[in-house]
């Protein structure tokens, strides 16, 4: 059958679907070997199931751990082969070990070395053929600075497909459905017949990987598809977005050739090479979990006699291979014994060793070590092998002399790249070249005072500064193209691109202070646990109203049942999916993007409210005020959650108050209050009120249609929000909760209002860091217009009006300050573009109250990346 004769688009898509199942089933003919590295890699992560996190090549293994082989085949017969190490403390008797997989059994004790059992297993299967190992073990537990349950250490386990195999009929649908999906959302022939021999190959290649990566592709591909067959206009909208990012990446990476940027760069790794010799001397303090990022193998934090120390377990080190070569290193360990005294081997690296008597008392321990080799790495990693059974060695802190050393390659080409991929962010805002120029150095500036005062934090943290501005530099492509295609179709004002690089600085310092190495985060590891469980099949445990949930019972509130919606877990909770390291960073990365979308809407509607100038102005104050650093601090991130669609609703609401009668708007912006709604129950409270006030005033203005629309935006958010969640919420609320608000159970008693009246100015200098920036923030909002936006953002700010009175007499938490902060930063932008009009003296207090902004910010960020708020 030639090409010739596949002249219709059916035929087309429906021979290349069928030459993608005929690949496949192929490939499942060849010989294959599915390898599961358990101490790292990307499909390991999907394979564990009740594994401990994994170390330096292995997991350790609970009392009953899974582990799933994803479809290889069902080929009767397979080898299943198991690197174990059944390691335990001298004295100790190795675990009895029982695994089971494919209807076999295998009994065994495996020895303290790493050694390989074979099972011989059966696969079958014909939708699906995985292949279930279960590991069953006796535990035991490290002692009291380690109490974990540990099996039998796994570092490998392979499943080797020796001859043909039946493929199963669930990969051999999915690939034909992703050409398919392919072909029909691209329209190109020759791409939907290049999928069969790609997917072939994958899979006869790389089955392990495949069978992961299909199912998730064709996932995505039916939801574009579904997208589009439901609202192709949509699907149209963000394929151009999508191309114009595109573009736009390429043009910002292309646009940073410049005489300019050599020269500045340049200039930047010389100060790298100068903050490596401008500090010889380094101190690592192990106790105080400062160079956690280099530490391997340690356990719990404890302290005794003013000391802090760490616990070496087997095999702990101190990786310092990015701190520089260019001299011999002195090294001094400070260590003791928990108790009795020994003589072993306390330090090793490389070929150099320090053989040394430790006893219970704090000694320090020097060992001379050669100048490292200079190349992608320069430096040592420092070996504990430990003392021996019995013996719990005890590190405190690691002093390290490097000379006047040059930084690693690796260290040179993170700075590098962060400063120029900084630079091609902004370029994609549309920013001009200097100004991208200026924002390379800044970077470039911090990075080097950072390596310079101090290198033992900064070192390791390069590589997230660079994920940060990799991040950046998407999202101010994305953005940009995005509000582009807005402005094309005149669904939103033009935005300048200052105010969407000011933006972008704010995601790349909000991402940056929650991915601080000391950042603690309040609540963050509370809410990132019920994102996990959700993840995990707990969903109705925090839908549902079961006693005692976590998320709607309040204590602060004498117990009173708050319905809390776990929305925000619900969109966290993929996230789970990853390996600890990357959930916690990308669920830091989507809070980073949250503050982010409360600047750009704040910008866009005080753009439209105003102009251009007062877009840039509401955008800074929305970036820098203390306020959202504070929620980051705090880990309050259903507040910050609630905010941010709070914003989109309110700000939708008052961009496109005079087009509400247009159906589409109407319904979108109905869309936007029901997520407001059911992002969390203070923005139902104070976005309710909010457009309650609008709409008296509008009525009150004889506004009438108006007034209407308003009304039943509100209503069919209530409705739909109601249905969706607080239905399985009324009840318990109306019979526990009600109750107790109308004997006044979560007020104080005795209180005395003159003292809580004049705490007011100092919660406020709490959250905005200054008083008066609420104030002057709310006169601002005069200069909004037209009337009806005017009337919205007034019932905004009010509620920061209203509910410091209601505060004196029923601690709000200051969710009230957290949810009108977008308000006062729209007035903020209309108070500055006012100020930047007159004359040099109102000019001159515009400059103050921006470096004040920035300067209040930039201090809250820094107290929330160090651990406090």
């Amino acid at each position: 059958m030639g090409l010739d004769s596949l002249s219709t688009p059916r035929k087309v898509g429906a021979a290349a679907a069928f030459l993608t199942a005929l690949g496949v089933a192929l490939a499942y003919q060849v010989p294959a070997t599915l390898d599961l590295q358990m101490g790292s890699g990307f499909t390991s992560s999907f394979a564990v199931e009740n594994f401990h996190d994994a170390e330096r090549g292995y997991r350790w293994s609970r009392a009953r751990s899974r582990l799933v082989f994803r479809d290889p085949g069902a080929s009767g017969r397979a080898r299943l082969e198991l690197t174990l190490a059944g390691f335990r403390p001298r004295g100790q008797e190795p675990p009895l070990v029982l695994i089971e997989a494919g209807g076999e059994r295998l009994r065994l004790t495996p020895s303290r070395r790493i050694d390989d059992y074979t099972l011989e297993v059966t696969t079958s299967g014909v939708w699906s053929s995985d292949l279930a190992v279960e590991i069953r073990s006796e535990t035991f537990s490290p002692g009291v600075f380690d109490q974990r349950a540990l099996g039998v250490r796994v570092h490998r386990a392979r499943l080797f497909i020796d001859g043909a195999a039946i493929p199963p009929v669930r990969q051999m649908l999915l690939s034909a459905l992703v050409t398919l999906l392919l072909f029909t959302l691209s329209g190109n022939r020759a791409a939907s017949l290049l999928a069969a021999p790609t997917m072939a190959a994958s899979f006869a290649l790389f089955r392990g990987l495949a069978t992961l990566v299909v199912p998730a592709l064709a996932a995505s591909l039916m939801a574009l598809a579904l997208v589009r067959w439901l609202a192709p206009s949509c699907e149209r909208f963000v394929r151009s977005v999508l191309r114009d990012s595109v573009q736009s990446v390429a043009g910002a990476l292309t646009g940073l050739w410049s005489w300019a940027f050599v020269i500045v760069s340049g200039a930047a790794l010389v100060g790298v090479v100068a903050s490596h010799w401008s500090v010889s001397e380094l101190e690592f303090d192990i106790g105080s979990g400062r160079p956690d990022a280099l530490t391997r193998r340690f356990g719990a934090f404890d302290q005794e006699a003013g000391v802090s120390f760490r616990r070496a377990l087997a095999g702990a080190s101190l990786d310092l291979r990015d701190f520089g070569a260019g001299g011999p290193w002195t090294v001094e360990v400070h260590a003791s014994l928990a108790s009795g005294a020994s003589r072993g081997l306390l330090i090793k690296v490389a070929d150099a060793e320090l053989v040394a008597d430790v006893s219970s008392t704090w000694n320090a321990f020097v060992l001379e070590l050669p100048e490292p080799p200079l190349g992608w790495r320069a430096g040592h990693r420092l070996e504990f092998p430990g003392l021996g059974a019995g013996n719990v060695l005890l590190i405190d802190r690691v002093l390290v002399d490097r000379g006047r050393a040059m930084p690693s390659l690796r260290t040179l080409a993170t700075v590098l790249a962060a400063g120029l991929l900084i630079g091609a962010a902004l370029l994609a805002t549309g920013l001009r070249h200097r100004w991208a120029l200026a924002g390379a150095a800044l970077c470039w500036a911090a990075v080097i005072a950072g390596l310079a005062l101090d290198p033992v934090l900064v070192t390791p943290f390069l590589a997230t500064t660079l994920l940060a501005a990799v991040a950046s530099l998407i999202l101010a492509a994305l953005t940009r193209s995005f509000l582009d295609a807005l402005e094309a179709r005149e669904l939103a004002p033009a935005l300048s691109p200052l105010a969407v690089a000011v933006a972008v600085a704010g995601f790349f310092l909000a991402f940056l202070t929650t991915a601080s190495p000391l950042y603690e985060g309040g609540h963050f590891g509370f809410h990132t646990a019920i994102a996990e469980e959700i993840w995990q099949g707990r969903f109705l445990l925090y839908y549902l109203p079961f006693p005692g949930s976590m998320l709607s019972r309040q204590p602060q509130w004498a117990n009173l049942i708050v319905p809390h919606s776990c929305l925000y877990h619900i969109l966290t909770s993929p996230f789970a999916l990853f390996p600890t390291l990357w959930f916690v960073l990308l669920t830091k990365l989507f809070l980073a993007t949250l503050l982010f979308g409360v600047t750009v809407t704040s910008a866009l509607v005080a753009t439209r409210v105003g102009n251009v100038r007062a877009g840039v102005g509401a955008a800074l104050a929305a970036a820098f005020l203390p306020i959202g650093y504070q929620l980051l601090g705090l880990g309050h991130l259903m507040t910050l959650f609630g905010t941010w669609a709070s914003v989109l609703a309110l700000g939708f609401t008052v961009v496109h108050v005079d087009r509400l009668s247009e159906r589409a708007m109407f319904w979108c912006a109905a869309a936007l209050w029901t997520l407001c709604c059911l992002s969390y129950t203070g923005s139902l409270l104070f976005a309710s009120l909010a457009m309650i006030g609008a709409i008296s005033m509008v009525a009150w203005r004889q506004q009438v249609d108006l007034a209407k629309r308003l009304a039943a935006l509100l209503l069919i958010a209530w409705g739909m929000s109601f249905v969706l969640y607080y239905i399985h919420w009324a009840l318990p609320f109306v019979t526990e909760s009600l109750p107790e608000l109308l004997t006044g159970s979560g007020s104080e008693r005795d209180i005395d209002v003159m003292a809580r009246l004049a705490a007011q100015p100092r919660k406020l200098a709490y959250t905005f860091g200054a008083w008066l920036v609420p104030v002057v923030g709310l006169v601002g909002l005069t200069r909004a217009r037209p009337p009806e936006a005017r009337a919205l953002l007034y019932s905004w700010g009010a509620i920061l009006v209203g509910f410091a009175f209601l505060d004196l007499g029923f601690n709000f938490l200051l969710k009230h300050h957290y949810f009108t902060y977008p308000a006062i930063a729209i007035g903020l932008g209309l108070l500055l573009e006012w100020l930047s009009r007159k004359n040099l003296a109102s000019r001159m207090i515009l400059g103050l109250l921006v470096v004040s902004i920035v300067w209040m910010g930039f201090q809250e960020a820094l107290s929330a990346a160090r651990g406090g708020v």
